[in-house]
């Protein structure tokens, strides 16, 4: 601690002013506009809240905070307008409160910061008014800000960060970070322009951030909280006495089952409420809700550090849902919502299992594996043969008919060298899909390394090689055998109940434009396929469409590739075992029995791991975006792209269909158009 900090910690053991907790039970009463529980101001529900709250004293070395934390645990009420009457009523100085927008702040003063004010005994101190035009108006005490001596609260929104107006403050509270932007583009990054508000109380400044986290990509709130010492809220654990911190379900070494809260569902995935428990992960018994609540009751809890700081005076929190009060939402709610994110035999629901990890856990949402591993995906060879569409097992599967199959087309080589890989998929009324077959028109080969001396024979090879063209009426065009080989060739089911024809068929035409486009206009159930070209990476924040129609061009579709692949990467994470007698879960992916040649690791798999997801970063070291990318400038990724572009022609039919029929468009709407 340096000269200054000594000083300041010496003359406030001399000062009589009370803690902000021993400020707020003295003063504060809780109306039920803003609570549940009105009254005097009592932190025996949050005592969690306490350490934070006092941390504001000018005796405690920390500077820089960060509350990462679950929603519904009392944070604001019991934390920042605690310590903003704090400010206001014992320890004065230019303070800053920041929330996400204009809404937001003018609910919270107008709202809680208002009650708190007005029932803590300090309205007094608010600059009185003054008349302006024959109107009373509180000057210093508006939505926008507080005025009282030696102090004033101002207010920012966090959207318009980068024109923060050169105040200097003591205090700061910054709430809801997670959803600043990252950086401004003319002022710099975002912590940078909050610690310059802070620059002349180098020594004496308190700097909170709080928010509940989202995607660990573009945190704002996370790598704050990695800089500090991590601390967790542990109580005793009522069967064996040792500090605990509560966590959801996680394995324990020692322990021959999970520990956290835990529960037992019935066969159809039901939650059986009375099972719901807290398994100790030190001794493995359990304890039931209540031991929460007795433990807060009696004070019980202490938060301890995890982690090293990277400097003293930086100190981080974490806190989660689980220790909400009594009277907030508990762990059988929270099992709940775990059993609908988890249906049985379904799909887990992704976007509220992303809710629930941030909201509830208070943790970050990181996206399934940017690399794909097609380990997994060859498992997912069925008993089916190639050019067959398997109707009555995917009925068997629980996915019900294949109702669609599609065609996607890869142009690779060049004009005169011509190779057009497609791959025929069969869609299931759920979703799932089976591979029907895959498949080159041309010999166009990529140049290979060879080693010296055998130049001349891989030389006289390629010259022996037929060449085909992408020119129409040519001899040897891919187009023609492409009309007569795919496009009307019929397709007979496992059952033998019917036939198929490919109903939908969707050209790549970045490359060979001309010649795409022309066999494009000639057939009606064609269409044009384009990667988006006006950006190089995809915003995390962007439009979520997977595709639009072009503006330009008839028949013709720009396909937001990354959101498609990120898409895909998800389905191919899903498992699935044949032997437990139970529907696939949406999405999956089916393949035939490969014939030697087809459907092999090197023909046709290798295609899926050629690519990966790369994030794009700005200059604050935040990402900002993704994309993705060839690992090496020799991968194969031709068969990946017809998937890629089957899913968006799936879509796409889907669209045309629903609108043609006005109904809101979506797979199920399409599927109900079919049945009738």
């Amino acid at each position: 601690m340096d000269s200054i900090q000594k000083l300041i910690a010496a003359l406030d053991n001399d000062l009589t002013y009370l803690t902000p907790v021993e400020w707020a039970e003295k003063n504060r009463v809780l109306t039920p506009d803003i609570t549940n529980w009105p009254g005097p101001m009592n932190y025996s529900r949050t005592p969690y809240l306490k350490e934070i709250a006092n941390s504001i004293m000018p005796n405690d070395s920390g500077q820089i905070f960060a509350v990462m934390k679950g929603s519904q645990i009392g944070f604001s009420i019991g934390g920042i307008f605690t310590m903003m009457g704090w400010v206001i009523g014992e320890s004065p100085a230019n303070m800053l409160f920041m929330v996400n927008n204009d809404d937001g702040l003018k609910r919270a003063m107008q709202g809680p910061v208002d009650q708190m004010i007005n029932s803590s005994g300090i309205a007094n101190l608010i600059r009185a008014t003054n008349t302006r035009g024959g109107r009373n108006q509180k000057t210093g005490d508006t939505t926008k800000g507080k005025t009282f001596p030696n102090g004033n609260l101002y207010t920012w929104s966090g959207q318009a960060i980068g024109s923060l107006s050169q105040i200097s403050v003591k205090y700061g509270f910054y709430d809801e970070l997670e959803r600043y932007p990252v950086a401004d583009k003319k002022a710099g990054s975002l912590i940078s322009l909050i610690e310059e508000r802070h620059k002349s109380f180098a020594d004496t400044r308190k700097l909170y951030f709080i928010s509940t986290p989202e995607i660990k990509q573009t945190s704002n709130i996370e790598p704050i909280y990695l800089k500090g010492d991590q601390r967790k809220y542990h109580i005793p654990c009522r069967c064996c006495g040792e500090m605990i911190n509560l966590e959801w379900q996680i394995n324990v070494d020692h322990l021959d089952k999970k520990a956290g809260v835990c529960f037992d569902r019935k066969p159809n995935g039901e939650l059986m409420p009375e099972t719901v428990r807290y398994v100790c992960q030190k001794c493995g018994d359990a304890f039931h809700n209540t031991h929460l609540y007795d433990c807060y009751e009696s004070d019980l809890g202490q938060w301890k550090p995890t982690a090293k700081p990277i400097s003293s005076i930086y100190r981080s929190y974490h806190i989660s849902a689980l220790y909400a009060p009594a009277g907030m939402y508990n762990w059988t709610y929270y099992a709940q919502k775990w059993c609908e994110i988890h249906p049985i035999n379904k799909p887990t629901e992704i976007e509220e299992l992303k809710t629930f990890i941030n909201q509830c856990l208070g943790q970050t949402w990181e996206s399934i594996a940017s690399e794909i591993e097609i380990k997994q995906l060859m498992k997912n060879t069925r008993n089916y043969d190639i050019d067959i569409v398997p109707t009555a097992l995917s009925q068997e599967d629980g996915n019900g008919k294949i109702v669609l199959l599609t065609c996607a087309v890869d142009l690779n080589g060049k004009e005169d060298d011509a190779r057009l890989d497609y791959e025929i998929v069969g869609w299931s009324k759920s979703g799932s899909s089976y591979s029907i077959a895959h498949g080159s028109i041309g010999t166009f080969q990529r140049s290979k390394t060879v080693r010296s001396g055998q130049a001349e024979k891989y030389a006289k090879k390629d010259e022996d090689r037929v060449k085909w063209t992408y020119r129409h009426n040519y001899p040897n065009n891919v187009w023609e055998v492409y009309e007569k080989e795919v496009m009307v060739k019929i397709f007979q089911t496992d059952d033998q109940s019917r036939k198929y024809r490919v109903a939908f068929h969707g050209i790549d035409t970045g490359h060979f434009t001309h010649h795409a486009y022309a066999f494009v206009t000639k057939h009606r159930n064609v269409v044009g396929l384009k990667g988006k070209v006006d950006n190089k990476y995809t915003k995390h924040d962007a439009d979520k469409s997977f595709f639009k129609k072009s503006t330009t061009q008839d028949k013709l579709y720009l396909v937001e590739g990354d959101r498609i692949k990120s898409e895909l990467n998800g389905q191919i994470q899903l498992v699935w075992n044949e032997d437990l007698a139970i529907d696939q879960p949406d999405g999956f992916m089916n393949f035939p029995n490969p014939d030697g040649e087809r459907y092999m690791l090197k023909s046709y798999f290798n295609h899926y791991e050629g690519e990966k997801m790369e994030a794009e970063m700005n200059a604050a070291g935040t990402s900002v975006g993704f994309r993705w990318v060839k690992k090496h400038s020799s991968s194969v990724n031709h068969f990946f792209d017809c998937r890629v572009y089957n899913m968006c022609i799936k879509y796409i039919f889907t669209e045309i269909v629903c609108k043609s029929a006005k109904v809101p468009v979506s797979w199920v709407n399409f599927m109900a158009l079919f049945n009738k």
